[in-house]
């Protein structure tokens, strides 16, 4: 049976969506239908109700049906899958080394801010999210204690160094920057064709997925206010997870400008 090679973690709103689509027309990949079966998150599916009900109710909670994920795979094709959930559950990274310790990981980064004020309008885009982004964000730790999908976790899931470190600690681990992968996604994917080391085949990277939100975001802007509130959140995080990457992310710490 063919085994799971690599697995894309996250962030969620990162570009994971555009990177799968991407790496998913070599000939050598597989890639499931069913992006994101959050098989390793180890989710209490019977507390996780509201999640499974309501947005995911193709999480996969047995090995078998994890398994029967990749049963068309052609022989010796290169097995993965993009759960975003992964890189803010607790514990992944040791589970996926429990299953197995050569499985490749690929995390991709976005300014925690912007992922947090994305994720909100992707999901009020899709109509189950009616508070305010304001709103949500007080309501944050009431839904985490009542098991709501982890979409609602906007700052939660923007606190990367504690996940980073155990990934790049336990796993072969390849980091990516949203705005690199914006900039260039040829370059990018092909990087990550090298990191998975698969012969270098032409690639159609010129459509961008899931990216609704963008026109979202220039018709609501986020508000200093907000945009102060997240950084005090973020700004700890942010600088720890300079230190363990050893690469400057100050431009993640700039305050909003205000004319």
């Amino acid at each position: 049976m063919n085994k799971v090679k690599f697995l894309v973690v996250g962030a969620a709103k990162s570009g994971t969506t555009s990177l799968y689509n991407y790496i998913n027309q070599h000939p050598s990949v597989f890639m499931p239908e069913n992006k994101e079966p959050r098989f390793f998150c180890d989710y209490d599916i019977e507390k996780f109700n509201f999640g499974k009900t309501y947005f995911h109710s193709d999480i996969t909670s047995t090995k078998e049906q994890y398994l029967s994920l990749f049963k068309d795979a052609p022989v010796n094709s290169m097995c993965g899958e993009a759960s975003t959930d992964y890189l803010a559950c607790e514990n992944t990274a040791q589970r996926i080394v429990d299953w197995d310790k050569n499985i490749k990981i690929i995390i991709m980064l976005r300014n925690p801010i912007e992922r947090a004020y994305s994720e909100y309008l992707h999901a009020f885009r899709a109509k189950f999210q009616k508070e305010t982004f304001w709103e949500s964000l007080m309501l944050e730790e009431k839904r985490k204690n009542e098991f709501y999908d982890p979409i609602f976790f906007h700052v939660t899931r923007g606190l990367y160094y504690k996940p980073v470190s155990e990934f790049i600690n336990k796993l072969d681990t390849k980091i990516i920057f949203f705005e690199d992968f914006k900039n260039n996604s040829q370059k990018v994917t092909y990087d990550v064709l090298d990191f998975l080391r698969l012969e270098q085949v032409e690639l159609d990277t010129s459509e961008k997925f899931n990216s609704g939100t963008q026109n979202y975001y220039q018709q609501i802007p986020l508000s200093y206010v907000q945009h102060h509130w997240l950084l005090e959140q973020f700004h700890k995080d942010i600088c720890k997870l300079q230190d363990l990457l050893n690469i400057n992310l100050e431009h993640w710490l700039r305050p909003l400008h205000v004319n």
